[in-house]
């Protein structure tokens, strides 16, 4: 029944929570090279995405605040594709808290195609959102916005 399902999502969710180790860094080469042709940016990071895409991929916590329009969503996108292509499926789930539905809507259409995104909001049907969490759980999504 219900009490069963909890329990179960509970289970899952506590046993993907330990953080997953790059086998290595990605070299500044590795970046442009994944900025440019996955991302189509041609005019390199701008200034704060090389260094906290650095910070991250080196384990730490980050906080960025840049103004609208300045490429905030390329870090996270940026770092969840770089945990899947070195990781693949065990390259884990990045989930953005967004406030808004429409602006998650926007950021998941815009998203580069290299990217694989799903949303969960308080539109969904509890079935729908078990299916998201458990396409997560089966690493068939990177990004994941709520």
């Amino acid at each position: 029944g219900g009490q069963e399902d909890e329990s179960t999502r509970a289970q899952s969710s506590t046993r993907s929570t330990e953080r997953v180790e790059l086998p290595c860094v990605p070299s500044d080469e590795e970046l442009q090279t994944m900025l440019r042709e996955e991302f189509g940016h041609t005019d390199g990071f701008r200034p704060g995405q090389r260094e906290a895409i650095e910070a991250l991929l080196g384990g730490a916590s980050c906080l960025v605040v840049l103004p609208t329009g300045q490429g905030k969503s390329l870090i996270y996108q940026f770092i969840s594709r770089i945990y899947r292509k070195y990781l693949g499926d065990r390259g884990g789930v990045t989930v953005v808290v967004s406030p808004l539905i429409s602006l998650m809507a926007d950021q998941l259409r815009q998203l580069p195609s290299c990217v694989r995104g799903a949303t969960i909001n308080s539109t969904m049907t509890p079935y729908e959102m078990d299916a998201v969490l458990l396409g997560a759980a089966h690493g068939e999504i990177d990004l994941l916005l709520v």
